[in-house]
């Protein structure tokens, strides 16, 4: 039985090879791109739609709520899917999984480590799309708009509750990619599952479906649902991770 110091050892040069993997794949890219299309759109939407001159404190909450909408309702899953189908579709593509599995580490090293990288991607490009959003206003302020850095206190403040409400999603799309061979039927499931957040999201059902968690947590207008769907994500994901641990520490091998 390994202690914690060499099982943490373990998974920290576990998690530096697989950064290795992905130093020249489109992961990275993604990781930049998705936010920054991001902040092109709502930047193109207020340039063309407003006088910037007359923005105030309530046009610029608008603008970073509208960006925050965007970003959980349809980008978020979908770099989630890609992120994860992207980690684990590189053994599945180079056929790597027996050379992995025979090395001296433990088959949950690997999945908690690809998790573990997949997490601080998300948590990299939440940031990147305030970073962008930040250059905007820039922009912006190039138009005649009042440029108040200030205002993106709106979207910063939210990012903990993005990145713990996406962390079901995550163990999901995590698991479904590392069976699944296909990097398809992982993003078929993203994909889908971010058309519904339109029609769930906002209902009553949303506590049923993760998807529409990240949404909740960081717009909800009731602090106390906002409270309540942080909560919610940490305990889902918790029981879906030790579930798939389960799964994997019984010998159900990727690919």
């Amino acid at each position: 039985m390994k202690t914690v110091f060499e099982l943490s050892s373990d998974i920290t040069t576990i998690l530096c090879v697989e950064a290795l993997k992905v130093k020249r794949s489109p992961v990275l890219m993604m990781v930049v791109a998705l936010p920054f299309l991001v902040i092109i759109f709502s930047l193109g939407l207020a340039l063309k739609s407003a006088d910037l001159s007359l923005y105030n404190s309530n046009q610029w909450t608008s603008w970073w709520a509208n960006v925050n909408a965007l970003w959980c309702y349809f980008m978020m899953p979908l770099l989630v899917a890609l992120i994860t189908g992207a980690i684990n579709g590189n053994e599945h593509k180079n056929h790597t999984w027996r050379l992995m599995l025979a090395l001296p580490v433990n088959l949950t090293i690997f999945y908690v480590s690809k998790l573990f990288l997949s997490l601080l991607f998300v948590i990299v490009s939440t940031f990147a799309l305030w970073f962008f959003g930040l250059l905007a206003t820039l922009i912006m302020y190039l138009f005649g708009a009042l440029f108040d850095v200030s205002y993106g206190y709106t979207l910063l403040v939210a990012i903990p509750k993005i990145v713990i409400a996406s962390l079901p999603i995550l163990v999901i799309q995590h698991f479904i990619s590392w069976r699944l061979n296909s990097m398809i039927g992982a993003l078929a499931v993203g994909v889908v599952a971010t058309m519904g957040i339109v029609q769930i999201g906002s209902s009553e059902y949303w506590v049923y479906f993760p998807w529409s968690y990240m949404l909740m947590a960081s717009m909800s207008t009731s602090v106390a649902l906002q409270e309540k769907a942080v909560w919610l994500s940490l305990f889902i994901a918790i029981v879906l991770f030790v579930f798939s641990l389960k799964f994997i520490s019984q010998g159900k091998r990727a690919g």
